[in-house]
């Protein structure tokens, strides 16, 4: 499924225009978060931000800031994820694992 799904937003890239959808990957993210906020602004704003701004963003939407921060946000505390990379994993059976993956 992981394969799969990449493999189409990789499609999907190659057939849009660039200023029509901006694909980011959570594992992107989690492992270089300055820069995919700098790409994400630059495509959305025409600018990245400044690592102030982003490092505020990375303090106010962490996970552990979401969690802490779920009954302000509306959203029950055990809806926030751990924050990992195909966490759904440890969610699901293993037979359904093995249907979807």
């Amino acid at each position: 499924w992981i394969d799969l799904r990449f493999r189409l937003l990789q499609a999907v890239n190659r057939h849009i225009s660039y200023e029509l959808a901006h694909i980011m990957f959570y594992e992107n993210l989690k492992d270089n978060f300055q820069e995919e906020m700098r790409n994400l602004s630059t495509f959305m704003f025409g600018s990245p931000l400044s690592d102030e701004d982003i490092e505020i963003i990375r303090q106010n939407t962490s996970v552990e800031a979401m969690q802490s921060n779920s009954t302000l946000m509306a959203v029950p505390k055990n809806r926030v994820r751990q924050g990992s990379a195909h966490g759904f994993q440890t969610d699901l059976s293993k037979e359904v694992l093995h249907c979807v993956t």
